[in-house]
């Protein structure tokens, strides 16, 4: 391994002064007790002291020390090492692309990372990847518990107009978290909602929780995602509002719950819910010149939820950034190149401007659908940025659009679901805008389908979307590793596409012993 290539991750933590409360909650998992990390080892509300009660720098602080951990979070695998595949949700959602052959490796991948994802070897009660997704979310969760905490509890939002909106962004976060564990540990709602697979934390004064049925832990979030809407709204008319993205508004509120009901099948809310985002947010969706911005910075409008990366937040050789981009210093440009599937792009029509965001750069075959127009940084010298601060973004605009064209689809609303697809393809491919009134309800479903896995490359959306439509996946011939497992077309609902409950978790919570899956 390259020298420079040596770093070491440890847990850092923002600069504000208060946001070290958030440490505690924020940790690796325990390597014994793994089910204590959601509601154990935790500042205990008497603890943090009078102080801490209802003042509001501190629970921005909390929120802000959030915020920084879903870009900068370190773990170790099962057997101790530090991985550098770990660093928050942006190393979910490329490890995710990775497991549906969306994103594949087109060479030989030197250093390691995101290998078991790419090889569908990471989701076993064993894996790395299984550890540190379980230790992931529950820590987000376990500090945003924290918070609805120090407000008197998960049902008791706060008086204060600022506090409101901090419990608010804290039950967004977490319904966002819960909404990422169950469709990572569970098989489809439709399919499993009757099945026990996590524990439901609310509080951090619970302990090794029993594993609660999919169909309750997507209630929960659902209730609250509805208390997050009540107190972003109170704030509101209170007087309180933010423009800072780095915590999640109305909108990526409305937007997450979107997400949860058509995952659920309830096509109608889910429309409604989109709908409401589209409503509640001021921001526009790419124009056909910001196709091309780079997807590096918050000030581009279409950006409903972010972080903005600095010396102090970056995690430089084990970030999105380091393995993505080509003209960052890091993983991709020394040669573990990441590129889109080969039939995926060749389905792209000539018409279409994100066909423009894959090209071939360097002297090697093996950079050919690299996203060197997608994601890259301003300068663009091949391997020159070595600052890793561009900026990092969780959801967009585009995204709401994208849930009501499918769920208007769905419920046979042809009509709406292509004024809501043509209102993006406008700016991308102006011929496709206007075909796709003519098409029937399944051939609209197919084009949804194509337009999720197109305009989200790279941005986590592939493996929730291919198991909502109940696709296969097969590998491409650009995969290097296509050989190597001889799975031919992978089914949706097999069980390499659902992740086991870790093996820590089972030896250290007998409760749960009881999940099924």
């Amino acid at each position: 391994m390259h020298n420079n290539m040596k770093v070491n991750l440890k847990h850092k933590i923002t600069t504000w002064a208060l946001a070290a409360f958030s440490a505690a909650g924020l940790t690796s998992c325990s390597e014994s007790f793994l089910d204590r990390e959601p509601d154990g080892s935790y500042i205990t509300k008497p603890q943090l002291g009078e102080a801490m009660k209802w003042n509001s720098q501190v629970m921005l602080g909390e929120v802000q020390g959030i915020s920084t951990n879903l870009v900068k979070w370190s773990a170790t695998s099962m057997s101790g090492t530090t991985r550098q595949d770990c660093f928050g949700q942006k190393a979910v959602d490329i490890a995710t692309d990775l497991m549906t052959g969306d994103m594949v490796f087109s060479g030989l991948n030197t250093y390691g990372w995101f290998l078991e994802d790419c090889c569908l070897y990471n989701a076993s009660y064993a894996a790395d990847r299984t550890y540190m997704l379980w230790c992931y979310y529950y820590s987000v969760i376990h500090a945003c518990n924290l918070i609805t905490d120090m407000a008197g509890g998960t049902d008791s939002e706060p008086t204060d107009a600022t506090q409101k909106y901090y419990f608010a962004v804290a039950k967004t976060i977490r319904a966002h978290s819960y909404f990422n564990l169950i469709t990572l540990f569970a098989h489809n709602y439709d399919e499993a909602k009757d099945k026990k697979t996590l524990p439901v934390y609310d509080t951090q004064e619970e302990v090794g929780g029993a594993p609660q049925t999919v169909d309750s832990v997507y209630n929960f979030i659902l209730r609250d995602l509805e208390g997050a809407v009540t107190a972003y709204t109170n704030a509101q008319a209170a007087g309180f509002t933010s423009s800072d993205i780095s915590m999640p508004d109305l909108s990526v509120a409305y937007t997450v719950q979107a997400y949860v009901q058509l995952q659920k099948g309830e096509y109608a809310n889910a429309l409604a819910a989109a709908r409401n985002a589209i409503s509640a947010s001021q921001k526009e969706m790419l124009s056909a010149d910001d196709l091309f911005f780079g997807f590096n910075t918050i000030s581009n409008n279409n950006w409903m939820w972010g972080i903005d990366i600095t010396e102090s937040n970056t995690d430089k050789y084990a970030t999105f950034w380091s393995m993505m981009d080509y003209f960052t210093y890091g993983y991709q440009s020394l040669g573990d190149y990441k590129v889109i599937n080969a039939d995926l792009f060749d389905a792209i029509p000539a018409t279409d401007n994100r066909r423009q965001w894959f090209a071939a750069y360097g002297d090697t075959d093996y950079t050919f659908l690299i996203p060197a127009n997608k994601f890259f940084d301003a300068a663009r010298t091949p391997g020159g940025d070595s600052n890793w601060v561009n900026d990092i973004h969780f959801m967009r605009i585009e995204e709401p659009y994208m849930i009501a064209a499918e769920a208007a689809a769905r419920l046979g609303d042809l009509s709406a679901s292509c004024g809501y697809l043509s209102a993006m393809l406008a700016s991308r491919d102006a011929e496709a805008a206007t075909a796709i009134y003519a098409l029937t309800q399944d051939e609209l479903l197919e084009e949804i389908y194509f337009n999720w896995r197109l305009e989200f490359w790279g941005e986590g959306k592939s493996l929730l979307t291919l198991k909502r439509f109940k696709k296969s996946m097969t590998r491409p011939e650009n995969d290097y590793y296509k050989g190597l497992t001889a799975l031919g077309a992978v089914p949706y609902s097999n069980s390499r596409f659902t992740f086991a409950i870790p093996q820590r978790e089972l030896q250290n919570n007998q409760l749960m012993n009881e999940a099924e899956q």
